[in-house]
C-alpha cells in the first residue's frame, strides 16, 4: 500500500548544509568549462522558457524550509508516482508483491 508522508522533515541544519554545498558548486563553475558550456547550451536551446534560467546565489540563498515543503507538497503526490518492474515477473505477482492493483 502506497502511504503519503504527512508531515516531512527538513531540519534547519539540513537546509542550510544544503544550500551552503549549492552556493559552492555555483561559485567553482567557472573551474568547469564543460559543465559551463553545458549550462551555456541549456540556456541557448530553451531561450524565453523557464528552463533557461539560471540558479543564482541569490535564488539558492532565499529559499526556506516552507518552500521545500509547499514544493512536496505540490509536486510529490502518490496520485503522480510511477512504477517501473522489470525481471521475470509477472503482473499478478508484482501487484501482490507492492500491494498496488496496476
Amino acid at each position: 500500500m502506497i502511504r503519503k508522508k504527512k508531515s516531512p522533515f527538513f531540519s534547519s541544519i539540513s537546509v542550510s548544509l544544503a544550500k551552503a554545498l549549492k552556493i559552492g558548486e555555483l561559485r567553482r563553475i567557472s573551474d568547469q568549462s564543460q559543465k559551463l558550456a553545458f549550462l551555456e547550451f541549456g540556456r541557448l536551446m530553451h531561450e524565453g522558457s523557464p528552463r533557461a534560467s539560471f540558479v543564482t546565489n541569490c535564488s539558492i540563498s532565499g529559499i526556506q524550509r516552507n518552500d521545500l515543503i509547499r514544493c512536496r507538497d505540490r509536486f510529490y503526490r502518490p496520485e503522480r508516482v510511477m512504477i517501473s518492474i522489470s525481471g521475470d515477473i509477472g503482473r499478478k505477482e508484482a501487484e501482490a508483491i507492492y500491494g498496488i492493483s496496476i
